[in-house]
């Protein structure tokens, strides 16, 4: 089976780039930088890379001549967006004008399925306790969740006016792994691999707060489940949560850590003296996965507390 990744030189694109590899699909992993991947190229005969700006205005007829796909994953997406300032012709270019044409490419060639790699983030109510479906009220007040819920709208569009095309829209929770890094399009480490990288090197963490709360799932559980959405020829709903139904502290990350024998030092400052802050708005409701268990029985395969473990020795292995 032929799947086009796209950003799969991001976290989250090498890592399904990998994962479907090593299950013997034939991937064409797009990428604006073939070094990001070029471990993979190595390992897998299977894969074989694209390189494109998609900041740029290239006709995706043009580029694909000659290829035929059956299987679309579209997850490059540009996240580092603070403020209003900080929107500019890349943003735009990466996350809404370039979408918009692989969704009419896919329509277009006829391609069996295609996977839009959404955000849990873009749920309006992201307080403790709560647990967020898939019909939960979204959120538009910063760029990032503007243009998933903008690419969401337009794939109920194509979704409903035609046949050829079966469209899922997947709304990942947070991701952690081993294989993390900054990138043009994502911005900051996740706060476990922040910390981990700190423990690492038996640095002192000065925390403002451990109360942060977040949906926290490993990458491996992640990659796991698209592999099942590809292979699925039944699926009842558009829309999936995918992440984790349990929310998960600082204290959490240190409590695992300390269970497992592996000193961290930390203490609570002032901001001003921090090497690691932390606010409220970075707060993650857990996540209804009814839809998803439907479709994957077995979900997830790695425990919060097993993720974490497995990040910290996988780390300090390449090290």
């Amino acid at each position: 089976m032929n799947v086009l990744i796209t950003g799969a030189g991001g976290f989250i694109g090498a890592k399904i780039t990998e994962h479907l590899a090593k299950h013997n699909f034939h991937i064409y992993a797009l990428t604006s930088n073939k070094n990001n991947i070029k471990e993979i190229i190595r390992e897998f005969k299977n894969v074989e890379a694209i390189t494109v700006d998609l900041n740029g205005n290239k006709s995706l007829l043009d580029l694909f001549k000659g290829y035929k796909f059956e299987i679309i994953i579209h997850a490059a997406f540009a996240t580092s967006v603070n403020t209003f300032s900080d929107i500019n012709e890349t943003h735009l270019n990466v996350n809404l004008i370039s979408t918009c044409k692989f969704i009419q490419f896919a329509v277009k060639q006829k391609v069996k399925k295609f996977i839009f790699l959404s955000s849990a983030g873009i749920y309006y109510n992201q307080k403790i306790g709560n647990v967020n479906n898939e019909a939960r009220k979204i959120r538009t007040d910063k760029f990032y969740f503007l243009s998933k819920n903008i690419i969401e709208s337009l794939i109920k569009f194509y979704n409903l006016n035609q046949y050829e095309t079966k469209f899922v829209v997947l709304r990942i929770g947070t991701i952690f792994g081993e294989n993390e890094r900054v990138s043009h399009s994502r911005r900051n480490l996740s706060l476990p691999l922040q910390i981990i990288n700190k423990v690492k090197k038996d640095e002192l963490i000065k925390i403002n707060t451990l109360d942060i709360y977040r949906e926290y799932c490993h990458i491996d559980n992640i990659s796991y489940a698209i592999k099942k959405f590809v292979e699925c020829h039944s699926l009842k709903h558009l829309i999936y949560n995918v992440g984790s139904e349990e929310v998960y502290s600082v204290k959490d990350i240190i409590k695992v850590l300390s269970k497992n024998n592996i000193k961290i030092n930390y203490e609570i400052c002032s901001e001003d003296n921090c090497t690691i802050v932390l606010d409220s708005d970075q707060n993650r409701s857990g996540l209804n996965l009814s839809r998803l268990k439907k479709v994957i029985r077995e979900y997830p395969l790695i425990s919060f507390e097993k993720g974490i473990i497995k990040t910290y020795y996988d780390m300090k292995t390449k090290q």
